[in-house]
């Protein structure tokens, strides 16, 4: 009887330990749900798929969608904010480029010349004539503005953050926990704040 209860303890200890060694490495897993890891790197539409990336760049998309419950999202704060989100984006580990409002190209007509710059001006101040001149540049553009950078309603503005293609799925993670710590920071102002895109569906 003792030979099988010795038996049985040591059993159950060997099952612990090999546990215990297992158990050790979970902390470590990485998943990756990104479609392309399934595909063989030389089949068609695998490598179809990176040149695309190589020619026309990264189709990997993180969204910030910013919506005002109480009215237009072009207001003095909202844009603020926009400004902030987007420069702090810009700064992070594995993004290629951050579109939004306050980056935007806006291209106008100027002593008989077409000027390039930005839909929000690098000098906008928020003042009443600001968000007056704001609001003639989308209407003069509303074609491309509409459903892109800003809803039609104008009560929301998103910001689209291209990701670049070669990350990885440790990095990529770790930029959306990054990207929603910034939009959780700003909880409490007014604004309402989604956060979309492949990586969040990763």
């Amino acid at each position: 009887m003792n030979r099988w209860k010795r038996r049985s303890w040591a059993i159950i200890l060997g099952l612990t330990a090999v546990t215990a060694f297992f158990g050790f490495f979970i902390p470590k897993i990485v998943l990756d749900n990104e479609v392309k890891i399934y595909f063989p790197s030389d089949h068609p539409s695998y490598i179809r798929q990176m040149n695309l990336d190589e020619t026309y760049g990264s189709q990997i998309f993180l969204v910030v969608a910013v919506t005002n419950p109480n009215g237009s999202i072009v207001n003095a704060k909202a844009v603020e904010r926009i400004r902030t989100l987007t420069e702090g984006f810009e700064k992070l580990d594995g993004v290629d480029k951050v579109q939004s409002m306050t980056n935007v190209d806006y291209v106008t007509g100027r002593d008989g010349g077409l000027v390039s710059e930005t839909l929000v001006p690098k000098d906008f101040s928020g003042s009443a004539e600001d968000l007056r001149r704001l609001n003639e540049r989308i209407a003069d553009w509303e074609g491309m503005y509409n459903r892109i950078i800003v809803s039609e309603d104008r009560t929301g503005s998103e910001i689209v953050i291209t990701v670049n293609h070669n990350i990885g799925a440790e990095k990529m993670g770790s930029l959306y926990r990054q990207v929603r710590g910034m939009v959780n920071a700003c909880a409490g102002d007014g604004l309402e704040y989604r956060v979309a895109g492949d990586p969040v569906l990763a």
